[in-house]
């Protein structure tokens, strides 16, 4: 509940926005496509913004080699040390404000 009264807040300030354009993709980010690739089904996502802020914050999960979030396809993928713990990376993808649906897949 306090993070949608957050992302209403900063999106009636202008601080961030979330427009319905599939055709504007968040590229993954840069980091090593090493160890073994996950792919986490996510809803919520509606534009490159959204992509974006989760592939920000969940490359700083411990353990996250590389994330490619697209809201096109309503998935995130990650490369992951073995070991890596999924439910904490889960678990910050819901932080931001998505929904986590359904089983991760290799």
């Amino acid at each position: 509940m306090i993070q949608m009264t957050l992302i209403a807040v900063l999106l009636s300030l202008g601080l961030t926005s979330c427009e319905k354009s599939p055709e504007v993709e968040s590229p993954p980010d840069q980091h090593t496509n090493a160890g073994e690739r996950v792919v986490i089904p996510v809803s919520g996502m509606h534009c490159g913004n959204c992509a974006q802020a989760i592939n920000q914050g969940t490359k700083t999960c411990v353990g996250v080699n590389s994330v490619a979030a697209s809201a096109e396809d309503e998935e995130v993928v990650v490369w992951v040390d073995p070991g890596a713990d999924l439910e904490a990376i889960k678990a910050k993808i819901t932080s931001l404000g998505f929904k986590v649906v359904g089983n991760s897949t290799n």
